[in-house]
């Protein structure tokens, strides 16, 4: 969009910010830094104290308008691989789009279930093919997800503080969702999100129900913006993948009901562009006390840090850290103590920018050192750029973010966190104004991978197994396309070979992924999406211990949403429309063609 000097100032001051990196501070500094709570709500606000009610804007025009509410409900999400093919926001290094566990610490993109929300990128509409990766639907009986979006509908004062969104699904689905949010202020602004969805089925046992809210609030302070986060989930699932033929097997609700508490409080310190020491720093930490029925409990504390100084005019010194500590309790308690320190030197010269550091990854006693490579070379800036890099990473893997990954579980699983060796490179950028295009190859070593097989004397839970070293080479390649501000269109497809260690298979990973999305709108207030996902077979093996493919499968959903008025709008989604009753895992086909209907208001 065209904005005005005080909008292209603030633009200048996001880009300066995104290229810090954390420097060592002060003792004084980093216990601050470090004691903070991840914030799981994240708004579009300016980056500085709101300005005096005098001071004048200009006309900007929107050359894509932004409508700040609920998006259409949309398929439940899920990465068999758990890469997010996108890069840590703490590294600014692109993903290798590898197999993992999706677990993740603070920024890495748990998932739905973890409580984070995206950024808005302050109006800036980029291409949303370059950041979209193909993601398996999740086992949930409806397709359906929380709202993304829903807590950035206050980017600015002329935006609004209410909205709803409630309807109905088939099979018989009822849901809602309801957030608020005050005026911005001199101090900052305060809001509550909540919402709920159970779906019944005609099958026994398949039906599901989540309900959970959220508090949060932002203070505007003299050099950063203080954002503050309390929440609770609530998550209802059933052990349904038994043998209905099997007459011995007299299961009731409870025996099989499955239920996953998460609270959660949250706090994070960000820097702003009026901080005088013209240091860019960002201090994140998050808990969760996480328990279910089977009275496994669980108690999580994630920090992040990650700040810089430019030392010269291209060079920056700075680094980031993330500490994990999960103390675990069952049959017996166990705690684990995780970190990954990088310090790092960034170099931005007009061709690229060059980073070069070390990675300490810590495990209880167990101390590994890795070096920190990336690269972006512009060749020909904007059209044709080369990156490439080489780091390890740690992967806490505990029972809320294997459990949020495949909630079948069985009770008593082994816990190990894995290491992560990224080697990768690739081609990315534009044709021309319509065109984009990203072309990448990895090979990832993953150190106690995780995988899961139907435990032979319960076939309905799962175990997890750990190959010792899972090689994964990986071919990713993107291609996005607007033909005007009425038609996009994107196309992801992602290819991996593996190379086990100990293990005989690579359980229920697929080694072909494919996602197309089509997003047209014929006219203002009329916007009609669709999309494809397909995946080839994937191995299991059955509580007999016989080898199984479970069967690829090729998912269609459609969705059309019609804004009546400013403040009142009604939408549709069919999802799986070829109803392929298609398995994630073993035992567990997903629901046939299922359907969304409901209304959005705001004001």
């Amino acid at each position: 969009m065209n904005s005005s000097n005080q909008y292209n100032s603030q633009f200048n001051n996001l880009h300066f910010v995104a290229r810090s990196i954390v420097q060592p501070f002060n003792r004084c500094t980093i216990l601050i830094l470090f004691s903070l709570f991840l914030s799981t709500t994240v708004f579009a606000q300016p980056t500085t104290n709101p300005q005096p009610p005098e001071i004048k804007t200009d006309k900007i025009d929107v050359v894509k308008s932004y409508e700040p509410i609920l998006q259409d409900a949309e398929k439940i999400t899920f990465q068999p691989d758990g890469g997010s093919g996108k890069g840590d926001p703490n590294s600014g290094q692109p993903g290798t789009g590898g197999p993992g566990t999706g677990t993740g610490g603070p920024g890495t993109g748990a998932g739905p279930s973890s409580g984070s929300r995206p950024y808005f990128n302050n109006y800036d509409v980029p291409n949303r093919f370059l950041t979209m990766t193909y993601q398996p639907t999740k086992l949930k009986p409806i397709a359906w997800r929380p709202d993304r979006n829903k807590q950035n509908f206050q980017a600015n004062q002329d935006n609004y503080n209410f909205w709803l969104k409630a309807g109905y699904g088939v099979p018989h689905t009822i849901f809602g969702d309801i957030a608020a949010v005050t005026n911005q202020q001199q101090w900052g602004y305060v809001g509550f999100n909540a919402n709920h969805i159970n779906t019944n089925g005609k099958e026994d046992f398949k039906d599901y129900m989540r309900s959970g809210g959220t508090i949060f609030a932002r203070n505007y302070l003299e050099i950063a913006n203080l954002d503050y986060n309390v929440s609770y989930d609530r998550d209802q699932f059933h052990y349904y993948g038994f043998d209905r033929s099997d007459t011995t097997l007299n299961y009731t609700n409870d025996d099989l009901r499955l239920v996953y508490n998460n609270v959660g409080a949250s706090v994070a310190l960000t820097s702003n562009s009026e901080n005088t020491a013209d240091v860019r720093f960002k201090a994140t930490g998050k808990y969760n006390r996480y328990f279910d029925k089977r009275k496994i409990k669980e108690n999580n504390i994630a920090l992040a840090g990650d700040a810089g100084k430019m030392i010269s005019e291209i060079a920056e010194l700075g680094g980031f850290a993330k500490l994990w500590f999960t103390n675990h309790k069952d049959s017996s308690a166990t705690n684990t103590f995780s970190a990954n320190i990088t310090p790092r030197l960034k170099f931005l010269p007009n061709i690229g920018n060059f980073s070069l550091g070390a990675s300490a990854l810590l495990v209880n006693k167990d101390l590994k050192a890795f070096p920190y490579l990336n690269m972006e070379v512009f060749i020909i800036p904007d059209r044709f750029t080369f990156y490439g890099g080489w780091n390890k990473e740690l992967l806490p893997n505990n029972f809320m973010t294997l459990s949020q990954e495949n909630p079948f579980l069985n009770q008593y699983v082994d816990y190990r966190n894995s290491f992560r060796e990224n080697r990768f490179g690739g081609f990315k950028g534009t044709v021309n104004e319509m065109v984009s295009y990203d072309l990448r190859f990895a090979q990832t070593l993953t150190e106690q991978q995780p995988l899961y097989l139907n435990k032979a004397d319960d076939p309905k839970t799962f175990i997890v197994v750990y190959d010792s070293l899972l090689n994964t080479l990986s071919g990713h390649a993107e291609l996005g396309l607007t033909l005007n501000k009425f038609i996009e269109v994107g196309v992801d497809a992602n290819y991996f070979h593996y190379t086990l260690n100990n293990q005989e298979a690579a359980w229920h990973l697929p080694t072909f992924r494919l996602g197309t999305h089509l997003r047209v709108s014929p006219m203002s207030k009329l916007l009609v999406t669709a999309d494809l996902f397909a995946w080839n077979k994937t191995p299991a093996r059955t509580a007999a211990g016989d080898y199984e493919l479970i069967k690829g499968t090729v998912d269609v959903n459609a969705g059309v949403k019609y804004q009546v008025v400013d403040n009142f709008a009604v939408f549709a989604n069919v999802n799986n429309i070829v109803s392929t009753k298609y398995r994630r895992y073993l035992q567990y086909p997903s629901y046939g063609i299922n359907g969304l209907a409901g209304i959005m208001l705001r004001f």
